[in-house]
């Protein structure tokens, strides 16, 4: 996913890009190792507590240069910049804690070099910039996969007019928000499934024939996959090809045999799951004509074959 964020009032537009793929399910193992303060939380908090108590343990690792006098609010040099959020993200679910500082006899350049030496090793260094007589240095934490997106510790300076340096210390931390219930499929009404491989525009083999899934089990545990996915974080990505194939998933109220030799019956469709394996992957739910975005990756697509024993490879540009 690509995150821009703005330094508010200067010049200098930051950029920071990444892979461009949604968050992994949660059962994923992730490719970063977890925070070291990813367990100050309870799993059954809501995402935007995690995030406040995150947001909270950050900006306490926050290491005040000697000397520092800690402000009871936001200085008002520079038209009150320092009162606000210095970088912003692409994200409305965001959590944003500050605290001001006044360093004396030290300017703000000289104040961040210092901060740079002293941060904790936890924080990897993630961009810096300046602009309308304010620096600030910014550093990051890994996410929390399916719960917190990004986290952030950003440090701003600017000259108070006196040889000394104000300070923001600023911890952001966005958060995916919990799935509204109306996302969710209703377990105990689905009795089948229908599973239908969509091909790509690369793949050459023929799809075998939608599987009619009705083992108890397994329609419970196709149920299960769809509703474990995290919603699909907002902002601007920069994904992969894609080349439009994946697997389509119909919940069904109820499966029942016609006469004989005639087809299966399918009766209501509750739900509607297309997991897309290619591009930025993802899944879009559809229950009672909305639609919702679920993050993954192409892995629900290929979680949901191999759940189905539907035996059909999917194509991707990505290596696997």
């Amino acid at each position: 996913m690509t995150r821009r964020r703005f330094l508010l009032g200067g010049a200098l537009v930051l950029v920071i890009a990444g892979c461009g793929t949604s968050p992994p399910h949660p059962s994923t193992a992730s490719s970063r190792p977890p925070a070291a303060d990813a367990k100050t939380t309870s799993p059954a908090t809501s995402p935007r507590d995690r995030a406040e108590a995150d947001a909270t343990s950050i900006l306490a690792s926050f290491v005040p240069p000697p000397g520092a006098r800690k402000l009871r609010a936001a200085p008002t040099a520079d038209g009150g910049t320092l009162g606000r959020p210095q970088v912003t993200s692409d994200t409305p679910d965001v959590i944003d804690d500050a605290s001001w500082w006044q360093v004396p006899g030290q300017g703000p350049l000289a104040v961040l070099s210092w901060e740079a030496s002293h941060v904790s090793r936890r924080f990897t260094s993630d961009g810096s910039g300046t602009g309308s007589g304010t620096a600030f240095d910014s550093w990051s934490l890994p996410p929390v996969s399916g719960v917190l997106d990004s986290r952030w510790l950003v440090v701003s300076a600017l000259s108070d007019g006196g040889g000394g340096t104000e300070l923001r210390a600023e911890a952001e931390v966005s958060y995916t928000p919990s799935r509204p219930a109306a996302s969710l499929i209703t377990a105990g009404a689905v009795h089948g499934v229908v599973v239908t491989a969509l091909p790509g525009l690369n793949d050459r083999a023929k799809p075998p024939a939608p599987l009619i899934v009705t083992d108890p089990a397994t329609v419970r545990s196709l149920v299960a996959l769809v509703n474990g996915l995290p919603l699909s974080p907002p902002g601007v990505y920069s994904c992969p090809a894609d080349t439009g194939g994946g697997v389509r998933l119909d919940f069904l109220s109820r499966v029942g045999a016609g006469k004989a030799g005639a087809p299966i019956v399918r009766s209501q469709v509750l739900a509607v799951a297309v997991a897309m394996s290619s591009g930025c992957g993802g899944v879009q739910l559809t229950i009672n004509g909305t639609r919702t975005g679920l993050g993954s990756g192409p892995t629900a697509a290929e979680q949901a074959l191999a759940i189905a024993g539907m035996h059909w490879r999917l194509f991707s540009p990505m290596p696997r």
